[in-house]
């Protein structure tokens, strides 16, 4: 979850065109949930996972009464916080998102072995 400020940075992958980031504009008093993989595929894909990143804040210009020009980025700070369930949870899509117009997208697994599963595509051609 991110409570919005007015400090800039996260981006979300354009699904229509892959590589391509779009700024997600600061809304006042917004609170952006970032749906991740688990919940993209108990929802059967109802609720999509976006592929994001954060760049920099905008570079802020300013001078001291030395003349020196500073070029800072705003602070910023951020707490990420993960939940998962116990390693012999069976994971399985919700039966209210299946049906004839929504085949299940995926099988049922434990979590344990989904770990193994995203742990092994995320370190793909790694060392």
């Amino acid at each position: 979850m991110l409570f919005q400020d007015d400090c800039e940075g996260l981006e979300l992958e354009n699904p229509k065109n892959p590589g391509e980031f779009l700024s997600a504009k600061p809304v006042p008093g917004a609170c952006v949930v970032n749906i991740g993989d688990m919940l993209e595929r108990i929802t059967n894909d109802t609720f999509p996972s976006a592929t994001h990143r954060v760049t920099l804040p905008p570079v802020q210009v300013s001078q001291d009464n030395g003349s020196n020009i500073k070029r800072l980025t705003r602070t910023r700070y951020s707490i990420p916080y993960f939940v998962a369930p116990d390693g012999d949870t069976m994971i399985h899509c919700l039966p209210s998102r299946v049906d004839k117009d929504h085949p299940r997208a995926y099988e049922d697994v434990k979590f344990s072995d989904y770990g193994g599963m995203r742990s092994k595509y995320q370190y793909q051609g790694e060392g």
